[in-house]
């Protein structure tokens, strides 16, 4: 299978939990891509995010993604192109986040109008997990792009933002959920 880890906004690829995941996955026989996208303030934008993932457009149809709280919303931008086997969004949203530096960066992802319509004939198996105390992104805003995608969420008790912050180097829940749609 192939398999998308996508971080978020100002982040990197070899951070957090993406790098674990990604040597877990290929012991078990996955092709994984960890990307690393432009990030700062006159660099991430969907347009620079877009030319980045060009180069893997042969192996986006069909794969399976993993999100981490923007990368969500490129993903589901994603979607209203190519088919998903599954997606993975941990701390995602679709809102600004009364963050000004965040918001600069983060706007022409979540300010794109979504085909919801095309993105569920393009992926039905969506995964969801936030932490209960969040401090980036409001609970608000996460329940509400739960809502939107129409998945129940795994709520994390002192999850953070599911990053190296609170120490999600690894999250074996990812894997464990993973096993379902292998």
């Amino acid at each position: 299978m192939k398999v998308f880890i996508i971080h978020g906004s100002y982040g990197k690829a070899n951070s957090n939990w993406f790098p674990w995941l990604k040597t877990e996955l290929e012991k078990r026989g996955h092709t994984v891509f960890l990307p690393q996208f432009p990030i700062g303030i006159d660099k991430q934008n969907l347009t620079s995010w877009l030319k980045i993932i060009e180069k893997y457009k042969k192996d986006l149809d069909g794969a399976v993604f993993f999100g981490h709280s923007l990368s969500p919303a490129f993903i589901l931008y994603l979607l209203e192109t190519y088919k998903a086997k599954a997606c993975f969004f941990v701390s995602g949203f679709l809102d600004f986040l009364d963050n000004k530096e965040y918001d600069t960066v983060n706007s022409t992802f979540i300010t794109h109008k979504f085909n919801w319509k095309k993105i569920n004939e393009n992926c039905s198996k969506f995964f969801a997990y936030y932490g209960d105390n969040d401090p980036y992104v409001p609970q608000e805003s996460l329940s509400k792009f739960v809502k939107l995608v129409g998945v129940k969420p795994l709520i994390i008790k002192n999850g953070g933002h599911l990053n190296s912050e609170t120490n999600y180097n690894e999250f074996p829940q990812l894997l464990n959920d993973f096993r379902t749609i292998e």
